[in-house]
């Protein structure tokens, strides 16, 4: 048979040929498309950077009276003896004499971040024979005062302060006190006004530093 000057004659065995050198040309292909996509993954998961944050918290100690005085208005003796009187009571209580002013006690808060111990005393007044001070602290809620608390009146000392609250809390809540001051007034007191300034006293909890 004639061929076909325009026709190019491929044997079957140059096909097999062929096609073999093409399967392991795609083989390699693939292989080399692998590992370059390996060494690209290697890349982004094999580098890191640590970095870091901090900071310091500052340990704040502080104590507000929120109401800073105490007034029992008028006092009236009925002459039958010492005359006592406290913040607690109501208007015209007293024994052995009266008082015009109504519960006014001081109120002390721990505005800081620490628990702290409070003490107290006062510069002193005259009160006339047999005659004295005390007060007594009230938690504003259970357990405010984690360790001890002047829960009954104590006498309020003129010289080294006497113990309120040891370890206030902090917490908005439960870091309030109430302080009321009980007053022990002689007959022979001579009428007229009578002030005197009280100081609460603030250091930190379980320190020993306080006055």
């Amino acid at each position: 048979m004639a061929r076909n000057p325009g026709h190019v004659s491929i044997s079957r065995t140059s096909l097999y040929v062929l096609a073999v050198i093409a399967v392991v040309a795609g083989v390699v292909g693939t292989y080399l498309s692998i590992q370059h996509v390996q060494s690209i993954t290697g890349l982004y998961t094999g580098l890191s950077q640590v970095g870091s944050i901090s900071f310091n918290e500052q340990g704040v100690m502080s104590l507000r009276l929120t109401d800073a005085s105490s007034s029992f208005g008028n006092i009236t003796s009925n002459n039958s003896g010492v005359c006592v009187v406290t913040t607690e009571g109501p208007v015209m209580s007293g024994i052995n004499c009266y008082k015009t002013g109504g519960p006014d006690p001081m109120t002390v808060n721990n505005d800081g971040n620490l628990n702290i111990t409070v003490t107290i005393n006062a510069t002193g007044f005259s009160l006339g024979t047999g005659g004295g001070q005390a007060f007594k602290a009230t938690e504003g809620a259970p357990g405010i005062c984690a360790l001890s608390l002047a829960s009954s009146y104590v006498s309020l000392p003129s010289s080294t302060p006497a113990l309120v609250c040891d370890q206030l809390k902090f917490s908005d809540g439960v870091d309030d006190l109430t302080i009321d001051i009980r007053l022990t007034v002689g007959e022979d007191l001579q009428p007229g006004n009578q002030t005197e300034n009280v100081t609460l006293w603030a250091c930190l909890a379980g320190s020993g530093s306080c006055p």
